[in-house]
Formats: structure tokens, sequence, C-alpha cells
């Protein structure tokens, strides 16, 4: 086993565009779990990913979603993202790393276990796949001066 095949990723996607970017991105990372409202679960067909489907709020499904995964990929808006998943946080060196992409995929912000957890490495693989920008907002040694 390799070692992304040993990390627990999952996308989530909540609207139709969302989802669309989700396949988009699913169809490079098949080892990934896409999370997905169920009106909009017939556009994963035919990907080998494990497929959740969401048939109510995300919100009452968050504390299960963020306790089983390394790595989750949020293609919601940020605060949206930060509201659900603050009621979970507890240390950078417990908590999964949380990436949000934007709505045309053009972005990826890492906003929750940047270093310890992996998130900004995991943002610039994203962004990579994407054709987009990783958005990293960590202070680097060089810049502490």
């Amino acid at each position: 086993m390799s070692d992304t095949d040993s990390v627990r990723i999952a996308l989530l996607a909540i609207t139709k565009h969302a989802s669309h970017q989700v396949k988009t991105l699913a169809l490079q990372m098949p080892e990934a779990d896409i999370i997905v409202a169920e009106k909009f679960a017939h556009v994963m067909q035919d990907l080998p990913n494990k497929l959740i489907v969401s048939s109510g709020p995300l919100r009452p499904q968050i504390a299960d979603i963020f306790s089983r995964y390394d790595h989750l990929v949020f293609f919601v808006s940020l605060g949206a993202v930060v509201r659900l998943i603050a009621p979970q946080l507890k240390s950078k060196e417990e908590d999964p790393g949380v990436v949000v992409v934007d709505d045309r995929a053009r972005f990826v912000i890492p906003i929750l276990s940047g270093h310890v957890g992996g998130a900004n490495a995991f943002a610039e693989r994203l962004a990579k796949i994407l054709g987009a920008t990783a958005v990293l907002t960590v202070v680097s040694a060089a810049m502490r001066r």
C-alpha cells in the first residue's frame, strides 16, 4: 500500500457545480471517498471512488466525517466550512487537514492543520491536479526576521 492509499481523504460537495468539480478531482484521486448531496449523486456515476450519499444537511454529519478522515476537501464556501468544523476542533495534532476549493476551482486554501496535518502540502497537490493556485498563509522562517 502506498502512502496515498493509507491516507483517508474525503471530497465533499453539496451543490451541482461543486459536484462537477469533485468529479474532475476524483478522476485523478481514486483513493478519495466522495461525499455528495443525494440530488447530485448521479454526477458521480462510473467513478471508482467510494461514494457516500448525504440525504440531509451536512451539519449533523460533520462530527462523524471529521473523525474518519485525514484530509477533507470542501467545495463549499470558506465561511460555511469554518462554521461547520468549528465545534469539532481539538488540536493541530488531532484535527484532519481541511482544504477549501473555491467555486471555480481556481484557488485551493488549506484552513486547518496546514503544517502538522499536512494540509499545505496536500493543497499544493490538489492545486496541481486542478490547475489552480494553492493559497498558503504560513509564515516562513525567512519572513519572521
